[in-house]
């Protein structure tokens, strides 16, 4: 009997262990979920929360304890990122420079900038390659007003080559001196053409080749002024000129060969005005004349195509009113004209060595002749309009 109640007892408060285990089995699961579900809140919010990390100066090591990688705020140069290599030296930084802006270098064993990039205050892209020395010798960049430019630069990294293409003269090359003066420029002008250029060391020109937009091929040399003093060219006729200019750069002496005139030499004032010219005529042959201030022919000479020799002077309007020379015949002449350029006086000597003198009409007409005749002396010869004989004295 006792054995049984043992044995219910035993039994109620199994049963009684069994509730409670449970209960708390249940009482955990809600605890652990209300702790995960509180840790996932957290976590939640740190990570969408932003870190900030503050500090003047980060270095990064690699796993030796050499510092490879520093990021810093410099108080003069602004904030700079530099890599170091395995001897901890300097091999690449960037930077932004209070004046010059965002820069870039790649540098040499010895810490030195060798290759570099950078935008200029108004924002124009560089690039730069530097010697040994890290001085800039090569440099590339686009110009705001000049546009694309490269420029080599010697040891002192003063500029003595550069290229470019400029807005208003084109593409160009420019050789510098020591002193930064351009002293050989080469371009191609819009409207003038190729030009190849010699400067002092004041940049002035002095010696200049271009072909102009009509394809004539021109050499000049100037003086200190600039002024143009000797040139060369053959214009767009195909003539071959020279010319010789004055302190104020004006043609004083000109040389050519015309393909209709033939071979060309005059002489002009300061005012340009042609006063002295020789040529060789196809037509005429050789011929020199002297001119007036409106360029008018006042004094001539020429030899004929039959090989006759002329001096002639003529008046304010190229009149001729005094002509001499030799005709075909070897005989001696000599003519006076009138306001109209009309021979009314002519004296020569004939093949027989007679001389003969005659007076002209308007028409040019033979009025009165005279004849010095060996055996008889003096001979008068009245003509008709006709030239006929219409009186002769003596009888």
């Amino acid at each position: 009997m006792n054995d049984f109640h043992d044995v219910q007892s035993l039994a109620t408060q199994v049963a009684k262990l069994q509730r409670q285990n449970r209960q708390l089995q249940v009482t955990l699961w809600v605890v652990t979920a209300a702790v995960v579900a509180l840790i996932g809140l957290f976590l939640a919010e740190q990570f969408s929360r932003p870190k900030v990390v503050s500090t003047e100066a980060l270095y990064l090591k690699d796993a030796s304890g050499r510092t490879r990688l520093t990021m810093e705020v410099h108080p003069q140069q602004g904030p700079i990122v530099s890599l170091t290599d395995f001897e901890g030296k300097d091999r690449l930084r960037l930077r932004v420079d209070p004046q010059r802006g965002p820069f870039f270098s790649l540098r040499d064993s010895e810490e030195k900038p060798r290759l570099g990039l950078a935008l200029g205050p108004q924002g124009s892209p560089i690039f730069s390659l530097a010697d040994s020395e890290g001085k800039a010798r090569l440099s590339m960049r686009i110009d705001p007003q000049e546009g694309p430019l490269l420029s080599f630069r010697d040891s002192e990294e003063k500029e003595r080559l550069g290229m470019w293409v400029d807005p208003q003269q084109g593409p160009t090359f420019s050789l510098l001196d020591s002193e930064g003066k351009g002293r050989l420029g080469m371009w191609v002008d819009p409207q003038r053409g190729p030009v190849f250029s010699l400067r002092d060391s004041e940049e002035k020109v002095r010696l200049g080749m271009e072909v102009n937009p009509q394809g004539s091929p021109l050499f000049s040399l100037r003086d200190s002024e600039g002024k143009g003093r000797l040139e060369m060219e053959v214009n767009s006729r195909g003539s071959p000129l020279f010319r010789l200019g004055d302190s104020a750069g004006k043609a004083r002496l000109t040389m050519g060969l015309d393909p209709q005139r033939g071979p060309l030499f005059n002489l002009r004032d300061s005012k340009g005005k042609e006063r002295l010219a020789m040529g060789v005529d196809p037509q005429r042959g050789p011929l020199f004349s002297l001119r007036d201030s409106g360029e008018k022919p006042r004094f001539a000479m020429e030899v004929d195509p039959q090989g006759s020799p002329l001096f002639r002077l003529r008046d304010s309007e190229g009149k001729g009113r005094l002509a001499m020379g030799v005709d075909p015949q070897g005989s001696p002449l000599f003519r006076l004209g009138d306001s109209e350029g009309k021979g009314r006086l002519a004296m020569k000597v004939d093949a027989q060595g007679i001389p003969v003198f005659s007076l002209r009409d308007s028409e040019e007409k033979g009025r009165l002749t005279m004849v010095v005749d060996p055996q008889r002396g003096p001979v008068f010869f009245l003509l008709s309009e006709e030239g006929k004989v219409i009186e002769q004295l003596p009888r």
